[in-house]
């Protein structure tokens, strides 16, 4: 395919991902600046008490995100959802800019929760539903990897400048999108549910390059007439039995991301490496674990729409345990036995780990979510997804500190072995969407078409 097809696909990509930017820096901001907190030089005097609150609130936040991402996607829109976002989010940076007490913190990094809840949710059917399927799966890994950049870059200045420099950072990146998304088309899909052709038409000649898609406009109008046939309900990802089997498929993949131990290993990497004699700090191995995984994001962009999401999902998933297992095994063996000569392994491990992780299981199920829901209940199966991953995510912490009193070790045994049931899973249950058009990947699981198992696929 002609890259001049595709330009304007990765330019509303680029220019709408720039928000998961900001995304990734609240992600990993308690990192960088608790200890700055809690320092004798603090702009902000906290308790102890509000180390934990600062980052559970975010949390908190992505929880109360799931039913107004629903909401703003089905009446405002996927753009207008992005930039109403980008609005709180350019606020709360805003606030951390100019905190003075805690309760602004706190205020602020409950809307960080909230909009990151609406950005990962929004943005995946944004460019799923913008995209052709010959690089959907490429363009739909953009986002995770914009985010992971957020990350890094908030490890990299968090802990060198002043609160306020870094929050000047995050906003001038909203601002960014702001001034570039603003300019970009809506979903010809969106348009079209809501009756505005001649808006669609224009909106798809603009994302493919040209006036001739009118054969794809009526292929989209079809399947979105069958779709919208009825008024869609919240109840019908129950009662249809295609939505019932998506449905499950990301319930137990978006518990697989969590229980991938994700959450609890960038919470902890300090207890990790306690003990351990290394040259590295702490913080210049967090700045290598997120640059490990954002090459793996980028190794995926590459592989995504060639290998396919299921061999990528497999393969990740097995890694990704076995790395676990060893982790394990050498927090273990550390108990018992005198193995200071191999303080390497943990090192090396985390950074395979970190490597497998982000190319499969912490990136693949975000983009089938996007894929394999109608686009009638896209906005609430993609929320419905995030949602499960922050509850399975508070479930994965609580696991982790009630069995690490038996040794630490046990509770990564436990999320190596999930791991790898989830590549199994993946190989044997999850459809492969590679090269489908969302309405035949429709079609697919309505069982219209026939298609081979993975494992032949692989084979």
């Amino acid at each position: 395919m002609a890259a001049s097809t595709t330009l304007f696909q990765i330019l509303a990509t680029t220019t709408g991902s720039l928000i998961s930017v900001s995304d990734g820096m609240q992600y990993g901001w308690t990192s960088p600046i608790l200890p700055l907190l809690m320092s004798s030089s603090t702009p902000v005097q906290i308790e102890e008490s509000d180390v934990a609150l600062l980052e559970n609130i975010y949390l908190f936040g992505a929880l109360l995100g799931f039913p107004i991402t629903i909401f703003l996607l089905n009446r405002i829109g996927r753009k207008k959802t992005l930039i109403t976002s980008a609005f709180a989010s350019l606020s709360l940076w805003i606030l951390i800019g100019f905190a003075t007490n805690v309760t602004a913190l706190r205020i602020a990094r409950f809307i960080a929760g909230l909009s990151a809840n609406i950005n990962f949710s929004a943005l995946p059917v944004y460019v799923a539903e913008i995209s052709e399927k010959q690089v959907r799966g490429r363009l739909g890994t953009v986002v995770h990897v914009m985010a992971l950049l957020g990350t890094i870059l908030m490890y990299s200045v968090g802990p060198y400048v002043s609160m306020t420099t870094s929050s000047v950072i995050g906003a001038t990146i909203v601002l960014l999108f702001l001034v570039t998304f603003s300019f970009m088309p809506e979903s010809p899909y969106y348009l079209l549910i809501k009756n505005q052709k001649d808006e669609a038409q224009k909106s798809l000649e603009r994302f493919r390059n040209s006036e001739d898609v009118e054969a794809e406009l009526v292929e989209i109008s079809e399947i979105l007439g069958e779709e919208y046939a009825e008024r869609p309900r919240l109840l019908n990802l129950l009662k249809i039995k295609s939505n019932q089997k998506v449905l499950a498929i990301m319930i137990i993949l978006t518990i697989g991301e969590s229980f991938s131990g994700i959450t609890v290993l960038f919470m902890n990497v300090h207890l990790i490496f306690e003990d351990i004699p290394l040259s590295l700090s702490t913080n210049t191995l967090a700045i290598l674990f997120s640059v490990v995984m954002c090459i793996g994001c980028i190794f995926a962009t590459f592989l995504v729409d060639k290998a396919g999401r299921v061999s990528l999902l497999f393969s990740s998933s097995l890694f990704t345990g076995i790395s676990l297992l060893i982790i394990s095994s050498y927090l273990l063996y550390k108990e018992n036995v005198e193995i200071s000569g191999y303080t390497w392994i943990p090192v090396a491990t985390m950074m395979v780990y970190s490597f497998t992780y982000k190319y499969g299981v912490g990136l693949i199920p975000l983009v089938l979510a996007s894929e394999l829901f109608s686009t009638n209940l896209k906005a609430v199966g993609v929320s419905a997804t995030c949602f499960t991953f922050v509850i399975s995510s508070i479930i994965s912490i609580s696991i982790y500190h009630y069995f690490k009193r038996f040794g630490v070790y046990v509770p990564f045994y436990l999320f190596g072995g999930f791991c790898i049931f989830i590549g199994f899973f993946a190989l044997f249950c999850i459809p492969e969407t590679k090269g489908k058009s969302l309405e035949e990947i429709q079609e697919l699981l309505n069982g219209n078409s026939r298609r081979k198992s993975n494992y032949e696929e692989i084979k």
